[in-house]
């Protein structure tokens, strides 16, 4: 697995695991995941909210809510879904859900979604991804969606360019989205290419 480029951007590599884990994976084992998901990166036993406002331009031009909706049953799973609800203006509403295990070392797979157009299950034809794992490492790189439903094949692959104690950031390959995570809160700052940002209110 290769490291970073120059200016941020990965080199090319083939991201198939962290630590020895296989990702993306077609049978996670029941017994190896536990019932919450409580990653410091990716914490979701404790909080059921978080509310973005999105701006461009420096201008607010929508809203993100976050919400956990509870657990689900997941490929024998017990996985928890985050409901995401995003108005922007000129684009509407639009609504998605997204199911995360845990593992016992505390890596967080993404293991099902609900989308406008679609949704997948692992262990129903399709793989679970890693969404975070227990210690991420500036460098590291995984699959996060291998494929999704849709009109178009998604592979979603991201790679650490930034960490210290306090806070990470990913960065999808496919997009250059960048994504700021603080630990003990989650994701608290995303930036697009476009310049758009998303940034975590309370």
């Amino acid at each position: 697995m290769s490291g970073c480029g120059s200016a941020g951007q990965p080199a090319p590599y083939d991201a198939t695991g962290v630590d020895g884990l296989e990702i993306p994976t077609a049978s996670p084992d029941p017994a190896d995941f536990v019932e919450e998901v409580d990653n410091p990166w990716l914490p979701l036993a404790g909080r059921d909210s978080w509310r973005y406002v999105v701006e461009q331009g420096g201008e607010q031009v929508g809203a993100v809510r976050v919400a956990v909706t509870g657990p689900a049953d997941v490929a024998g799973l017990q996985a928890t879904g985050v409901r995401t609800t995003t108005r922007v203006r000129g684009a509407g509403r639009s609504e998605s859900t997204s199911y995360y295990a845990q593992d016992e070392a505390g890596n967080v797979w993404l293991v099902g979604q609900d989308l406008v157009d679609g949704g997948w299950r692992a262990g129903e034809g399709y793989d679970a991804g890693l969404a975070m794992p227990a210690q991420p490492r500036l460098g590291d790189a995984w699959v996060r969606v291998d494929a999704v439903p849709t009109s178009e094949t998604v592979r979603v692959v991201d790679v650490i360019v930034a960490e210290d104690p306090e806070q990470v950031t990913l960065e999808s390959v496919e997009t250059g989205t960048r994504t700021t995570y603080t630990a003990g809160t989650g994701p608290v700052l995303t930036l697009e290419d476009t310049g758009r940002t998303t940034e975590l209110v309370d």
